[in-house]
């Protein structure tokens, strides 16, 4: 264990093999996860599950590793060097799964569960976000979460447009992987780089090309694979089922893309509603020029008019879409969190069952 002291913030970091020490001489049980989104999961579902036990929450990123290790690698490593030891019971280790056991060619699920190494689980899709990637609970966060003047039509386009969501977020993540540049293609992803063209909602190729030149940095022939490999991942993906594209769909840069996506559509009915808003405008006024039927119903007409001109003022299409991004990343993930737990409560869905049975197991052998 090493102490640190940085300005004001004191801090207790551990190596693996300190970190290792801590759980054969502590009564407690402990959970490590690779990062902070991953603690706040479980943190939450520890908090409103009616679990007849409590656990402590680890993060890799609080351990070294020497040689440095990536946060997936130092869990594993942990969970294996303990995994034959007497107190192995006391530990359980939760990593992404990322696109262990999928067939990349064919898009299949070889794995079709959470997978158990003793005393290490790897989540059911590719990462922890991927257990929100459910029309259902998706659009009953979005209702509850933002009040918009669009908001039952921006929902219910979403909710009509999930697949296609779906198969975009998923075919992006997979293009990104191919090349190794699944990082840089998330951070790219935002609501302007998609649009409806009629009923259908697509990634704008020609803009997503300009971005990851113009502001990524990358060459004409890696911009190039990437999008050709987009587009083939996209056409693959339409005669995969939904349940594995959920699944299979890079968590990180899915979710970010549903954001995106959602954004759209905000966009896309507030601009409707805007015409329209504007065409009523033009008939009041025209009403206004050619009124026979006294000044009391020109002062209505007028007040009518005004009313219209503040809505189309406030009822900004880009400033309604951009209000999913006013509330914080990591409040929008816990927020799904809790709407994860309502639904496990209420019907049965998928969720890392499997590390609480492992740690209700625990303990039982305690």
């Amino acid at each position: 264990m090493q102490f640190s002291f940085d300005g004001d913030n004191i801090d207790f970091q551990y190596n693996v093999e300190g970190y290792i020490s801590i759980i054969e001489i502590s009564e407690r049980k402990r959970l490590l996860v690779e990062g902070i989104d991953d603690k706040k999961f479980f943190e939450i579902f520890q908090n409103k599950l009616p679990l007849s036990f409590k656990f402590d929450i680890d993060t890799a990123q609080d351990i070294n590793s020497t040689p440095p290790l990536g946060n997936c690698q130092i869990v594993e490593k942990i969970a294996q060097e303990i995994s034959n030891q007497s107190y192995s019971y006391k530990f359980v280790g939760f990593v992404d799964r990322e696109f262990r056991g999928f067939d990349l060619v064919t898009l299949a699920d070889n794995l079709g569960c959470h997978k158990q190494d003793r005393r290490l689980i790897w989540s059911r899709g590719h990462s922890i976000e991927n257990y929100f990637f459910d029309r259902q609970m998706l659009c009953e966060f979005l209702r509850e979460s933002f009040t918009l003047k669009c908001h039952h039509e921006s929902v219910k386009l979403f909710d009509n447009s999930f697949s296609q969501i779906l198969f975009i977020a998923c075919a992006i993540g997979l293009a990104g992987n191919k090349l190794g540049k699944l990082r840089i293609i998330s951070e790219t992803v935002h609501s302007d780089l998609f649009e409806f063209q009629g009923e259908n909602l697509v990634l704008k190729i020609d803009e997503f090309r300009e971005r990851l030149i113009v502001r990524k940095k990358l060459t004409d022939q890696e911009t190039s694979i990437i999008i050709d490999s987009y587009q083939t991942y996209l056409n693959k993906l339409t005669v995969v089922d939904l349940e594995t594209i959920q699944w299979l769909c890079d968590g990180h840069s899915g979710l970010d893309s549903i954001w995106a996506a959602y954004s759209c559509c905000v966009l896309t009915t507030t601009s409707k509603i805007r015409k329209n808003m504007q065409r009523q405008l033009k008939d009041i006024e025209d009403r206004i020029q050619n009124i026979q039927d006294g000044e009391e119903e020109n002062l209505k007409l007028k007040k009518t008019l005004e009313k219209l001109k503040e809505d189309i003022k406030i009822n900004d299409p880009k400033k309604q879409a951009e209000k999913i991004f006013d509330i914080p990343k990591n409040n929008r993930f816990q927020g799904l969190t809790y709407c994860l737990l309502i639904k496990v409560n209420s019907s049965k869905c998928v969720y890392p069952l499997e590390v609480f049975r492992l740690l209700e197991e625990i303990q039982t052998e305690c």
